[in-house]
């Protein structure tokens, strides 16, 4: 998530891996929490509870907050908090849930000490339901644009649907929110690309990974070189995921995700990261100095010839990339440093540029996070022998 130039973080946990951090960027509004804290998020059946640590983890036991959202089944996809005008500070969460008729989804509005907003919409939440179970919805997420409103993305069988918002709830009736996609992708996440003020919203189909950019301002399918119906497809040579998208200065993207692609006989499941320029044209910069450079993509070489689970992947402003995996069925994960300058993994980063995580009987990640002074975060959860617990480990 977009970083800022305070000192505040959030964590927003759950019983399950859907985790955020977001950096606070109101803290001279902020008279309920101290510099530099920690906010947790979990699942309590159907409210979402927050609770405040400073940065040495002591808990600010008069922080705690709960949200109901009056149904079952709640869970955590993804949180942003807005930057611009009056409105900056306060988070904008995107949900999933049951509500009777079957899988839905939720945005709700909060303020920066974790209260309902009631003004927004119906009482502070917004709801799409699934039609009495005539199809399927599948939370994608929310992002801010440019001109101070929010995106809120979410699929509907095999239409994408984005509808764009104002900080009161008010759609944008100019924008055309429903888009049929061609191809039956399993959506994963959304970026805002600034650079062309598109909305990036990627996800995979069987084998493939899929990315669909829009423009922000009017909902126009972007349609140059690799895109079609504002649609590109990236075939890496294996089974392909993709679980981020980093937006570069010049609009273009690195995608971070998982392949199987043999690479010099090794089948397992690997970590790898594709440039990709705004018309969908796969640059092969990254690709110089790993395992295989004539596939075009970078793959990662970890502590282990095992399969790794890809997190989540962030981007310093000096160009470094740190990705984190879990070494799937382990007990351990790994966090690599790559340096995006020079195109090759950070040697004096742990071991050869991959430092290896080893806490309590297990450990999984759920995300990356920076602060404005770029200080990395790792949150996600650990088990210490009786049962899991949330964690948030500074790197």
């Amino acid at each position: 998530l977009p970083t800022s130039s305070s000192a505040s973080i959030y964590a927003d946990f759950m019983t399950s891996s859907n985790a955020n951090l977001v950096i606070d960027v109101s803290d001279a509004n902020d008279t309920v929490y101290t510099n530099f804290e920690v906010r947790y998020d979990y699942d309590l059946g159907s409210d979402l509870g927050f609770t405040s640590y400073s940065k040495d983890g002591t808990e600010d036991l008069t922080s705690v907050r709960f949200a109901s959202f009056g149904a079952v089944d709640e869970s955590f996809t993804s949180a942003i908090q807005l930057t611009q005008g009056s409105n900056g500070g306060e988070f904008v969460f995107a949900t999933s849930k049951n509500d009777g008729d079957g899988p839905s989804a939720s945005y709700s509005y909060l303020s920066n000490s974790g209260f309902v907003d009631k003004t927004y919409r119906y009482r502070g939440h917004s709801h799409i339901s699934s039609g009495g179970g005539e199809s399927t919805i599948t939370q994608i997420g929310v992002v801010e644009t440019s001109d101070g409103k929010f995106v809120e993305a979410y699929q509907k069988v095999s239409d994408l649907v984005l509808d764009k918002v104002d900080t009161s709830g008010t759609e944008d009736a100019t924008f055309p929110s429903k888009f049929s996609l061609t191809v039956n992708m399993t959506p994963t996440g959304i970026v805002y690309d600034q650079v062309n003020d598109h909305i990036v919203v990627f996800g995979y189909d069987a084998a493939d990974i899929v990315v669909v950019r829009a423009s922000a301002t009017d909902g126009t399918l972007y349609n140059s070189g690799q895109f079609s119906g504002g649609i590109a497809t990236f075939d890496l040579g294996g089974t392909d995921k993709v679980t981020d998208a980093l937006v570069q200065t010049d609009g273009s993207l690195v995608l971070f995700g998982n392949t199987d692609l043999v690479v010099n006989s090794d089948t397992t499941q690997k970590l790898y990261m594709l440039h990709v320029s705004l018309d969908g044209t796969v640059q092969t910069d990254l690709d110089a100095n790993d395992a295989d450079p004539t596939d075009d993509v970078y793959t990662f070489s970890l502590s282990s010839a095992s399969d790794f689970d890809a997190i989540d992947a962030v981007q310093t402003s000096d160009n470094k990339i740190y990705v984190v995996g879990n070494l799937s069925g382990g007990a351990t994960l790994d966090v690599a440093k790559f340096d995006f300058s020079t195109k090759t993994l950070d040697s004096g980063f742990g071991s050869s540029g991959v430092s290896t995580i080893t806490l309590g009987v297990d450990v999984n990640a759920s995300g990356l996070v920076l602060s404005s002074s770029d200080e990395l975060y790792l949150f996600g959860q650990t088990d210490d022998g009786d049962d899991y617990d949330g964690l948030v480990a500074q790197i």
